[in-house]
């Protein structure tokens, strides 16, 4: 099902009006019938659900592509002059405009924390291959072992100590449906600048490098690519885990794509693998990491380890979780 013109918009200003969204996704709701927004063309239930950090993105793009850094977006009036600015200026106008409805992509490496202490409690020492849909930058898996997952600051750290350390991942795939753009990842950093892109394109090529793959998990052919991707042998690749963070809300609501979404980690995953997800479709503040285990082909709710906040930071942490051994788990 798709929408567009007034019916789209009224959507497009109740989304973004929401209590829980950010102070500039409701300053956009009120400037709404100015902005330059094409609301003919149809638009997916999935391109609606992402709105707030989609247009928060293509603003902060605009002004990065055109100015070369992101102003402050700390208070209302700040986010008033901001929008003001791109009413003025037809170069930051075109740029918001065309990338407006694009799929949002969040560059947040500290969300990948919690996939630490998760695999190496499931898998220890075994070697292991995942699979990381919504990948944006792919960055979660191939920062895995970095200092910075060691260093990151984490709730009861010391009780966590015995399943800490490091975790054998042989091959990591990271899929999306959209190509990788270190500018527009950017986009969703405030105060953000032109000066990062370099250092941070030199900083992705000195961590591990697993294969990308730009496709569409609702789309027939993509597990054939993926199969393909992991394995050119051609026999059917099975992995130990699926990471799916920030990607259920951006899916379309219609019955194919669901159902797609929800194939997609039993198709890959082996006997025993497990599914860590956010608990939450859209979630500004905090959100549940989920993690669920493939049993007799289903997918089984184990817990909720973690609670981190949007930007990676763990709020929280279910030791009992980690009271399980991975004979609990089946292994």
């Amino acid at each position: 099902m798709t929408m567009q013109g007034r019916t789209l918009q009224a959507l497009a200003r109740d989304k973004l009006a929401q209590a829980s969204g950010t102070m500039l996704s409701r300053t956009f709701a009120k400037w709404l019938d100015r902005l330059p927004i094409e609301w003919d063309g149809p638009r997916a239930s999935g391109e609606v659900n992402a709105i707030a950090p989609s247009f928060t993105n293509a603003l902060r793009y605009a002004y990065l592509n055109a100015d070369g850094a992101v102003p402050p977006l700390d208070s209302h009036d700040a986010c008033t002059i901001a929008i003001e600015e791109i009413l003025r200026d037809n170069t930051k106008a075109a740029i918001f405009r065309d990338n407006v409805w694009r799929s949002p992509t969040s560059f947040s490496p500290l969300r990948g924390v919690p996939l630490q202490y998760i695999l190496r409690h499931r898998y220890g020492d075994t070697a292991t291959r995942g699979i990381d849909v919504g990948a944006g930058l792919h960055i979660l898996m191939p920062m895995l072992n970095s200092q910075r997952y060691f260093d990151a600051d984490v709730p009861h750290k010391d009780e966590l100590a015995p399943v800490s350390g490091r975790v054998n991942v042989a091959l990591g795939l990271g899929v999306d449906k959209q190509d990788r753009d270190i500018l527009w990842a950017l986009a969703s950093c405030p105060w953000s600048r032109t000066t990062h892109v370099e250092r941070l394109r030199d900083w992705l090529t000195n961590e591990q490098q697993f294969p990308f793959l730009v496709a569409d998990i609702s789309d027939a052919g993509t597990a054939h690519r993926i199969n393909t991707t992991i394995n050119p042998t051609g026999d059917t690749p099975h992995v130990h885990f699926v990471v799916s963070f920030f990607c259920r809300y951006q899916l379309n609501d219609d019955e194919p794509t669901k159902r797609s979404y929800q194939q997609f980690a039993p198709t890959f995953l082996l006997e025993g693998g497990i599914l860590i997800e956010d608990g939450e479709e859209v979630a500004p503040k905090e959100f549940r990491v989920n993690v669920y285990q493939k049993t007799a082909g289903e997918m089984r709710l184990r817990g909720s380890p973690f609670t981190i906040a949007t930007h990676g930071q763990i709020l929280s942490v279910d030791l009992t979780y980690f009271a399980n051994t991975p004979m609990d788990f089946g292994a």
